[in-house]
């Protein structure tokens, strides 16, 4: 089943091992003519959200936040897009940048969903944990991450623990989402 793109609301663990390089945090992109959606950071210091409503193209919305994270120490990231479209960046709980207005309907087409990587190249060096896209959006203010496992709840799409509680890097919302892990393995290194 592909996850509901209505929102597409992503947020994660990470924990950097290099800044050198840009990189995709979750993407649902990789196959030319059926995108959705890419949340990218680049080694510039600046995230971005890149929506597709047609499935070919991408409308790139940057976030003027000038945010490098220091490399062995884990980030809660996470990116949200409220009922009235207003879409923003937090790390740690606390927003970063400005709220950017994006109205675009997100087209839901079969490609692949991927954590770590983007149909650029960007792929993600380090660790991440507690991943989750949801139909919903989870903060419109300042909050305070949980520092245990996220549980399913009716507004999770896809849910991931990078520990062997629930197998390395299975998904566990309930919603029967199958995937490959090609690079998913346990770690001593946890939020």
């Amino acid at each position: 089943a592909q996850p509901s793109m209505i929102y597409a609301i992503g947020q994660a663990f990470m924990r950097w091992d290099t800044t050198a390089i840009s990189t995709g945090m979750v993407s649902k992109d990789l196959v030319a003519n059926n995108r959705s959606f890419a949340i990218n950071w680049h080694d510039t210091g600046h995230w971005d959200v890149n929506l597709s409503s047609d499935g070919s193209s991408f409308s790139e919305n940057a976030f003027d936040s000038s945010w490098t994270p220091t490399v062995d120490t884990w980030y809660h990231i996470a990116i949200t897009r409220d009922g009235s479209d207003n879409v923003r960046l937090w790390i740690d709980g606390t927003q970063s940048g400005s709220t950017q207005s994006i109205s675009t309907d997100i087209y839901n087409g079969t490609a692949k969903l991927v954590f770590g990587g983007n149909d650029a190249g960007a792929t993600f060096t380090g660790y991440m944990d507690e991943m989750r896209v949801s139909d919903t959006c989870r903060y419109t203010g300042s909050f305070t991450p949980t520092i245990v496992q996220f549980t399913s709840d009716s507004n999770t799409m896809v849910l991931i623990h990078s520990d062997m509680s629930s197998g390395a890097g299975e998904d566990v919302s309930g919603n029967d989402n199958h995937f490959t892990n090609n690079t998913v393995a346990t770690s001593t290194h946890t939020p």
